[in-house]
């Protein structure tokens, strides 16, 4: 068959060239083929791995929540906190302007002139040093 042509037919010589050049053609063929699929091919994730980054994405999701409601409760308490400082902020003003109004009327009785009240609180303190008060 593929060893020669021992009848001599042409006929036959050509078939035994088509079929060997079909051969080789198809043989190449299916190899790059073959080798492409293999090469291109990702296997199919199994089910328990997929079960595992579901679960695994539940607990980050679970735990996403967790630190949320602690940011909050950690809100609520600087808040409060806050709300707090500023209501002893305003007793401490409170009390300034209270001294301040007293130093006033101090001032005033010694004869000082009341425009000193437009005058920085530094400059009344330096003031008062100097006054004894």
């Amino acid at each position: 068959m593929f060893g020669g042509n021992h009848d001599r037919n042409t006929h036959h010589a050509n078939n035994e060239k088509v079929m060997k050049n079909l051969l080789i053609v198809f043989s190449a063929l299916f190899i790059t083929g073959y080798v492409f699929t293999i090469a291109h091919a990702k296997p199919s994730p199994q089910i328990d791995e997929i079960d595992a980054l579901l679960n695994k994405v539940s607990k980050n999701l679970q735990s996403a929540g967790e630190v949320t409601k602690m940011a909050q409760t950690m809100n609520a308490k600087m808040v409060e906190s806050k709300v707090a400082e500023k209501e002893a902020l305003k007793a401490d003003v409170a009390k300034a302007q209270a001294k301040a109004e007293k130093y006033a009327k101090t001032m005033m009785f010694m004869g000082v002139d009341t425009a000193i009240a437009d005058m920085d609180t530094i400059s009344l303190n330096n003031m008062l040093k100097l006054n004894g008060l």
